[in-house]
């Protein structure tokens, strides 16, 4: 997932104010990674660790877990200079099978669409082997499926933080550059 922020009205008020343009797109690239840290850190934290549920993936390997990050990089918006603030199944050189596990956690299908639900099925036996929790008694339990997988998505909560936080970060980072409303 990948959220622009359109600074273009502000860079342009910045430079009328002796050449801040500069130094305000520094100051967001700043703000905008530390927010796309914290978003990932968020997805981790909410929906990545603790135990199973209907919102939540146990985390055993920490595999998919450490697959979220967030960045920030500077970029170019029709010709003007922007932020690009990026959050979610992103980090560098994370394997392909723990995208693809990612993936259908985010109930996000092979073409990249939304989807509500997965059909799992065995690959190498007729039966699906899955580790029960400890508080279950532990050990595994076998079934022939297929079964459904509803989808634990954490792009829609990621983005949800992000756009409600990095707009008055854009405004703070204004005023401390540029000092006027």
């Amino acid at each position: 997932m990948q959220i622009q922020v359109d600074a273009t009205d502000v860079v342009r008020r910045a430079d009328l104010l002796e050449g801040a343009g500069e130094l305000l797109l520094e100051e967001i690239l700043r703000v905008g990674y530390a927010r796309s840290k914290d978003a990932a850190r968020f997805a981790q934290r909410r929906f990545r660790e603790g135990g199973t549920t209907a919102t939540r993936t146990a985390r055993r390997t920490s595999a998919l877990y450490d697959a979220y990050d967030g960045d920030a990089e500077r970029g170019e918006d029709q010709g003007l200079p922007s932020v690009l603030v990026s959050a979610g199944l992103i980090k560098p050189d994370t394997d392909a099978e723990v995208l693809h596990y990612g993936r259908v956690h985010e109930g996000i299908d092979a073409s990249g669409q939304r989807v509500d639900k997965f059909t799992i099925l065995p690959r190498a036996s007729e039966f699906l082997k899955f580790r029960l929790p400890p508080e279950k008694g532990g050990g595994f339990v076998m079934t022939r499926g297929p079964i459904e997988l509803k989808p634990r998505p954490t792009l829609p909560a990621i983005q949800e933080r992000l756009l409600e936080q990095l707009p008055k970060d854009v405004e703070a980072a204004f005023q401390r550059v540029v000092g006027v409303a």
